[in-house]
C-alpha cells in the first residue's frame, strides 16, 4: 500500500488482489504446490477444502523457505 501510495481506508482489496485467483485443494502435494507457486510467479496459494470451502492460505516461504524443487 504504502509503495503504490494509496490510503488503506479508502482502497478496496479487489482493486489490489490478483486474478484470477490461484488456489489447490488439500490433497495437492507440497511438491505440486510449490511448483504452481513458482511458475505462476505467487507468493501465496488459497487452499481449499474438497467442497470448495477455505481451508487456510500458505505461502512459498512457510512451505518449504528456500528448498529446491526439480521440475
Amino acid at each position: 500500500m504504502i509503495v503504490e501510495n494509496r490510503n488503506a481506508s479508502e482502497t478496496t482489496l479487489r482493486s489490489i488482489m490478483s486474478r484470477p485467483l490461484i488456489s489447490a485443494e488439500e490433497k495437492t502435494s507440497v511438491k505440486e504446490a510449490i511448483c504452481m507457486m513458482r511458475n505462476k510467479h505467487i507468493r501465496r496459494l488459497l487452499v481449499k477444502k474438497q467442497d470448495g470451502c477455505i481451508l487456510r492460505i500458505t505461502t512459498l516461504t512457510s512451505t518449504v523457505g528456500n528448498v529446491q524443487v526439480k521440475e
